[in-house]
């Protein structure tokens, strides 16, 4: 809840949070202040509320305000979903958005930064890679497939983080055990001395046998089974079989090729087999069914797809290419995985229903309502991405964390070459940038790099010539370096 009071807004607090408040104002009880940076993110990334994650884009992306709010009020959708008890829980299905804009808007980039902003399960995908079934190419359905491998992937790398720690001290006592195998009556005190010397790496140059299984990750299975691309019923069914197999060998174990390896004794330095032995002992804490269970319920719950290059489907109603009847197939097949419905993958039934789509396109030659009306109505929240001007560019190289401009810095630091930017010339390569825009192709924030680049390419072929040295960057030495990009621009105005 939020009031206008003294001309500040201000957010109501429930409980005892501790907020600015001024005891001696009447009406401000109970109220705190509403700043413009949000409260600390909390510490689970889906607890997120809109506030925070557009403070959280904002840090990367310029402007898009828009966009930015409906994919925070989405992603808070969620939350609040896993919050309702009853019936009524599994009728409340995402709001699909649909995002148009022009190339080098920032669609892209609120999909990358969305990725590392969410606990969820995310992929982006290109929507020109599929294909009706039945037709040479991708099928639409392969998308939830490898949603499903993302979640698969993050269950099993949680269920490694947490039992780090206890995967370490079981590969150091088997070191223990493995350095004192031929002393007798070796004392507690020595035993915990020599815990302390590996762990400290005080004993990473002694000699020690071990016994290793030649491991393969369960990732690497995945990618090699679905690299196949089997049906999911053989797929499922040649696991089972691979794992019973596994069962019988007892302590030899199926290589890549199929062929079974026994346990090897390898003589390594103790800095060597510690990480050999923390992996196996990780495994251990892998329990295929439980990850693979928890993977697909993450994935029905709190499944993000970010769907590109959607206008590449659309074509003008009155036309009739095969790229239209393609591009129609495909919409067709969205259109079943939007609405809702089973999706059959190698670790089981998946349903769409909960899944959040968000798709994006540049809209260039058509637009929107060139969709497929079933398609359009699957994705109800529009959102338009504005052009790009000189001021957004100028912002982008200054306000945005780990710009373009502090990555040059960065990578000059490691030649011991000092760069500095002066404001002028952030301001000529802003303009400059726009300029191209307007008079070729539009590719937006994109043309920042060709820009900075072609400034810097000299400094950075004779960067270790200049070790030692400052290198400062203003107007005159912007316009030098790019006069031939300025002149062949000019010279377009002339093309027929």
């Amino acid at each position: 809840m939020h009031r206008t009071m003294f001309g500040l807004r201000v957010r109501a607090v429930h409980g005892n949070r501790v907020g600015l408040s001024c005891a001696s104002c009447r009406g401000l009880s109970g109220f705190t202040i509403v700043t413009d940076t949000p409260a600390t993110v909390n510490a689970s990334s889906m607890e997120l509320t809109p506030e925070q994650v557009v403070y959280q884009l904002d840090q990367h992306i310029i402007g898009q305000t828009d966009a930015k709010k409906a994919v925070a009020v989405a992603l808070r959708n969620r939350w609040r979903r896993r919050q309702i008890e009853g019936p009524i829980r599994a009728e409340i299905s995402p709001m699909n958005i649909l995002m148009s804009g022009p190339t080098g808007s920032g669609k892209t980039e609120i999909a990358r930064r969305l990725a590392t902003l969410t606990a969820s399960p995310f992929i982006k995908v290109e929507a020109t890679k599929f294909t009706e079934i039945g037709v040479f190419g991708a099928n639409a359905e392969s998308m939830v497939k490898d949603l499903v491998e993302v979640a698969v992937e993050m269950e099993r790398t949680a269920v490694l983080k947490k039992n780090a720690t206890a995967a370490r001290d079981r590969a150091i006592d088997r070191l223990v055990a493995a350095l004192t195998v031929r002393t007798e009556l070796v004392s507690e005190a020595l035993r915990r001395r020599l815990r302390e010397d590996i762990a400290s790496g005080a004993a990473d140059d002694k000699l020690v046998t071990v016994k290793l299984k030649p491991v393969q990750s369960s990732s690497q299975k995945s990618r090699m089974m679905s690299d196949m691309d089997m049906p999911p019923e053989l797929d499922q069914a040649m696991r089972q079989v691979s794992e019973m197999l596994g069962k019988l060998n007892g302590s030899k174990s199926t290589n890549s090729k199929g062929s079974s390896t026994a346990n090897s004794h390898q003589t390594l330095t103790v800095k060597e087999a510690l990480p050999k032995l923390q992996a196996e002992e990780a495994a251990s804490f892998v329990v295929e069914q439980d990850i693979v269970r928890r993977a697909l319920e993450n994935v029905q719950s709190n499944g993000i797809i970010f769907l590109d290059e959607i206008d590449k489907l659309a074509s003008e109603r009155h036309s009739h290419t095969s790229s239209f009847r393609k591009g129609e197939g495909v919409q067709k097949e969205l259109l079943a995985l939007t609405e809702g419905c089973a999706v059959t993958t190698r670790h089981g039934v998946v349903y769409t229903d909960h899944i959040l789509f968000i798709a994006s396109g540049a809209f260039h030659n058509v637009s929107p309502s060139d969709l497929m009306p079933e398609l359009q109505g699957r994705l109800p929240i529009r959102v338009n991405l504005t052009p790009l001007t000189a001021q957004d560019f100028e912002r982008i190289l200054t306000e945005t964390q780990f710009n373009l401009l502090d990555q040059v810095r960065a990578l000059m630091d490691t030649e011991r070459v000092a760069v500095t930017f002066t404001p002028d010339a952030v301001h000529e390569i802003a303009h400059v940038s726009a300029k191209v825009n307007s008079q070729t192709d539009n590719i937006g924030a994109r043309r920042l790099a060709t820009v900075v680049s072609k400034i810097t390419e000299h400094m950075s072929f004779h960067a270790p010539a200049l070790a030692g040295t400052d290198v400062v960057i203003d107007k005159s030495y912007v316009q030098a370096h790019l006069k031939d990009i300025l002149k062949q621009t000019d010279l377009t105005k002339y093309i027929l």
